[in-house]
């Protein structure tokens, strides 16, 4: 379950549920109002707000990142972004294929 696997990203070490990198942290604020995907805020590190949320994007299959306006990045924060990403999104899948099994 996504909760509960570790991964490496770049610059720092990623916890999944609440995750940490270098620059940004994943903060898990819950289920989407459909309760079929995850919720997860990004934010700095330290000082600042909220940078953007990581939701399900329909159309494409998979999370995304929705950056709120004004908000800059460097490249191992996009990195770490799109880590996160393609995390949640290969843990949905497998969690979907359990679940069609059981």
């Amino acid at each position: 379950m996504i909760a509960n696997r570790i991964q490496s990203i770049v610059g720092g070490v990623a916890r999944l549920g609440s995750r940490k990198a270098r620059y940004v942290n994943f903060r898990d604020v819950g289920r989407s109002t459909s309760g079929k995907t995850r919720l997860w805020l990004v934010v700095p590190t330290v000082g600042g707000g909220a940078l953007g949320l990581i939701r399900w994007y329909s159309p494409w299959r998979r999370y995304v990142f929705a950056p709120h306006t004004e908000t800059i990045y460097c490249p191992s924060c996009l990195s770490a972004i799109g880590e996160f990403c393609e995390q949640a999104t290969r843990d949905h899948r497998a969690e979907l294929i359990r679940a069609k099994a059981a």
